[in-house]
């Protein structure tokens, strides 16, 4: 929404002007408008508290912007949403002193690969919407195995730190072909889970 076409193009790093409608424009600034919400950022959440086998809040960490310094927070809820991803929400409920047989386990990734070629025609990968186009051709080669081959975002920065070089004149020479450069990736599926667990 109010896309605007010569800045777009860098949505891995965020939009400036909000088109690409991210939970910061749209759950939080409605949870906001209500009047009863306060975000903290940054704040970690460390665990969840249990009382009476029920939750009723989050132990937190938060940090402040102006001293640098952490101070522990506690909110109190009625409702608590675990959305930490696949990685961290076990993670946190684990940490919590949470007990499930299945929690942490189960854990499917999809294993990614990069492949980037340079053209003779200039190709401005960083210009327009990044990841527009999917290839599912070869997605159930072993069953419901196989692999999708995705467009990839490419800019400057992301060349710069994903490819080889050999010294600062290679560098040099490699990022000035950037703009005939372009890349996909190819993401395989998972055949065996993996599990998350926490220690000290």
């Amino acid at each position: 929404r109010g896309c605007h076409s010569p800045e777009c193009g860098f949505c891995v790093f965020g939009c400036r002007t909000g088109g690409k409608q991210s939970t910061a424009n749209t759950f939080l600034r409605d949870a906001v408008a209500t009047g009863r919400v306060t975000i903290a950022a940054p704040c970690r959440a460390e665990r969840v508290i249990v009382e009476r086998g029920a939750v009723v809040g989050v132990y937190a960490r938060a940090c402040d912007a102006v001293t640098g310094q952490y101070h522990d927070v506690r909110v109190n809820a009625r409702r608590v949403v675990v959305a930490a991803g696949a990685l961290e929400s076990p993670a946190l409920l684990l940490r919590s002193g949470i007990r499930h047989p299945e929690l942490g386990r189960n854990l499917y990734l999809h294993p990614t690969t990069a492949v980037a070629g340079v053209y003779d025609e200039q190709i401005r990968g960083w210009e327009g919407a990044p990841q527009t186009v999917v290839c599912s051709a070869f997605s159930r080669l072993d069953g419901d195995y196989g692999y999708h081959l995705e467009a990839a975002p490419i800019h400057p920065g992301l060349i710069a730190l994903a490819q080889p070089w050999f010294g600062a004149r290679d560098h040099r020479e490699r990022m000035q072909l950037a703009a005939h450069v372009s890349a996909f990736i190819v993401l395989a599926r998972d055949h065996t889970s993996g599990r998350v667990r926490v220690d000290r």
